[in-house]
C-alpha cells in the first residue's frame, strides 16, 4: 500500500475486476441462472418504471449486460456451443426452411 492512502477498515486497495464471461466462468450453473434471472427482472423494474432516471437506466443496461455474460456462459456449459452459434445455425435452419416453402408449388 502507498504512504499516501489512508486505509479504511483494515482493506487494502485490490487489483480492478474486469467483468466479463470469464469472469462469470468459476460460478454454477445455479448461480448463472439465479444472475441471468436476477439481471432480467431488476432491469424490467427500472425500464418499465415511468418515474426512473437516466441514472437507472444506465443500472438496467448493466443489469441486463450481466444477465447475458452469464446466459452466454451458462448456454455455453450445457449445449457445449456459443450461444452466437446456436442463434446462427437457427437462423440458418429458418432462411432454408423459408427458402424451400418458396421453391413449392401452390
Amino acid at each position: 500500500m502507498t504512504d499516501n492512502v489512508i486505509p479504511l477498515f483494515g482493506q487494502k486497495p485490490t487489483d480492478p475486476v474486469v467483468i466479463n464471461e470469464a469472469y462469470f466462468e468459476s460460478w454454477t450453473n445455479e448461480q448463472l441462472a439465479y444472475r441471468a434471472w436476477y439481471g432480467c427482472d431488476l432491469a424490467e423494474e427500472i425500464l418499465f418504471d415511468d418515474e426512473s432516471c437516466d441514472d437507472s437506466r444506465g443500472d438496467a443496461r448493466f443489469e441486463v449486460l450481466m444477465a447475458q455474460y452469464a446466459l452466454r456462459v451458462l448456454v455455453r456449459r450445457l449445449t457445449g456451443m456459443a450461444a452466437t452459434d446456436i442463434r446462427e445455425q437457427a437462423a440458418m435452419s429458418f432462411l432454408a426452411r423459408v427458402a424451400a416453402d418458396l421453391e413449392e408449388p401452390q
